[in-house]
């Protein structure tokens, strides 16, 4: 037996033997700890985004708490399905939603049961994994950009390398289409929320943030509004292709046609488009400041054509203070409002137009320098290569901003 006890042979084997256990479970357990801490990162993200929408929503007016509820749920949950049950294996998770009654705030809280390969044996409050996120609001939403049809697919739609992005400011579709929100391929939409009643197309690349689906309509805000009347002929037929000219507020029977290399300057006031379009083309230039364009009858609509230069701002006050364009609404539905200028930079007021299909194409650079643009339309179609800035800088502006369209509105997580 001294032979057998005397022999060193195999130490290390059985040092390792005796060491595999402790090691397997420190492996094991750091592991399920990094998986655990990254599981729980992505879970909080969700419910602290999930919590901004839904203190949004209650913001847009109409709203009610268990409307915001829900729409944060469902924000939540596709935000789990996507990120977090790939990641952890596909488990079941669950998210519950709650609004306080006396306060403009919303809590989210989610858990997920995930199975370890040893924490829970060690730990067993580990699991499930929970997180919650409560924001808060203050001030009131504010919605730049509208598109009012409440079925149609491609309501509000980019194609090309198109790009629109409302700084400050929330995108609202009230399609309940899956197609209410499209983008093609290359095309960009940035806001401070997008808003679809029905779901959204494109790549989530092009989206920032993420479109809040099935969300409840929103009630055109400038409804209350009444409409100038047309008063008697100022023009009949205008035209003009060269030379500079001031024109003056009134009705104008049959349309301005603006062409050629002219030069059209605009005195404050209301301009009444009776029956004809305003129609701008060639390398022809239209500006004027607190101006507003009235239009009445089915020929009544805009064409901005690709060379042309347009500097325009809404009214100070008056019937049509803070629009730049109103349609008339007894007119045919989805007619064609155009703008394809290369330089329509300055539009600052609302382009309101709610039964019609407002069309920007070309290289337009719609708003880039404008403290502030509102769309109002039925559908609202970008082309392939517009840049569509939408800016809320209210406070800038000397145009008072209608009712429903601004101030803005910021929501907060509650720390």
């Amino acid at each position: 037996m001294r032979p057998f006890f005397a022999n060193q042979k195999g130490n290390f084997a059985i040092t390792l033997g005796v060491m595999a256990l402790p090691l397997l479970l420190c492996v094991g357990l750091g592991v399920d700890y990094t998986m655990m801490r990254n599981i729980r990162g992505t879970l909080q993200e969700s419910v602290d985004a999930a919590a901004l929408v839904g203190a949004k929503e209650l913001a847009v007016a109409g709203t009610t708490k268990l409307t915001a509820r829900g729409v944060a749920e469902t924000y939540a949950r596709g935000l789990l399905s996507q990120e977090l049950v790939s990641e952890s294996g596909g488990e079941t998770f669950e998210v519950d939603t709650d609004a306080a009654r006396d306060k403009r705030e919303i809590t989210v809280s989610a858990s997920l049961y995930w199975e370890p390969m040893l924490l829970h044996l060690f730990h067993p409050d580990a699991m499930p994994l929970k997180a919650s996120a409560t924001a808060t609001l203050t001030g009131e939403e504010s919605i730049c950009v509208i598109a009012l049809d409440s079925s149609a697919d491609n309501a509000l739609a980019l194609t090309g390398t198109s790009n629109m992005s409302a700084n400050g400011c929330s995108i609202y579709s009230n399609s309940n289409s899956s197609k209410s929100i499209s983008l093609a391929k290359g095309a960009t939409l940035n806001s401070l929320t997008s808003y679809t009643s029905g779901g959204y197309f494109g790549s989530l690349e092009g989206y920032s943030p993420r479109p809040v689906t099935d969300s409840p309509r929103i009630a055109d805000p400038l409804k209350s509004r009444s409409q100038p009347a047309a008063g008697p002929c100022r023009e009949k037929n205008f035209w003009i292709d060269t030379g500079s000219i001031t024109l003056h507020p009134g009705t104008y029977c049959g349309g301005i046609h603006i062409e050629g290399s002219a030069k059209v300057s605009l005195e404050a006031g209301i301009y009444v488009v009776k029956d004809g379009p305003l129609w701008i083309g060639g390398n022809a230039t239209l500006s004027g400041e607190y101006v507003g364009f009235s239009f009445t009858g089915e020929a009544a609509v805009f064409d901005f054509g690709v060379s042309t230069q347009v500097d325009l701002l809404a009214p100070r006050n008056g019937p049509m203070a803070g629009i730049l364009f109103f349609e008339d609404r007894s007119s045919s539905l989805n007619r064609l409002f155009s703008i394809r200028s290369k330089d329509a930079e300055r539009f600052e007021g609302t382009i309101y137009i709610p039964r019609a299909r407002l069309f920007i194409d070309k290289e337009s650079r719609l708003g880039q320098m404008s403290n502030w643009t509102a769309i109002i339309a039925n559908q609202i179609e970008v082309g392939k290569g517009p840049n569509v800035q939408i800016n809320s800088d209210y406070a800038k502006s000397k145009i008072p901003v209608p009712d429903g369209v601004g101030p803005s509105a910021h929501a907060h997580l509650m720390k």
